[in-house]
């Protein structure tokens, strides 16, 4: 994705992410979101697992596919009715 990262000024561990061990978030990045008329920018933490995970993402399908502990899952984006049933 080539986003900018920065030193985050406060950096943590995460232990739930790995079994042995902890993984320390180190950097954040600033992503910009936009909803119609409403736009942000949104500073992310973040953790690279994607390539130790075999997390693969589709791209037409704005679509993330991982296994764990021999279960395979699929995260997707809401749809927009999805979205507002949501915020009810």
């Amino acid at each position: 994705m080539k986003l900018n990262t920065e030193l985050h000024p406060q950096p943590f561990k995460l232990s739930w992410i790995q079994k042995h061990g902890n993984m320390i978030v180190s950097q954040r990045v600033k992503v910009k979101i936009s909803v119609g008329y409403y736009s942000e920018n949104v500073l992310c933490d973040l953790v690279l697992w994607k390539f130790k995970h075999n997390i693969i993402y589709h791209s037409r399908t704005n679509k993330i596919t991982f296994t764990h502990q021999n279960n395979r899952f699929v995260i997707s984006s809401l749809s927009p009715s999805q979205m507002v049933e949501n915020q009810l």
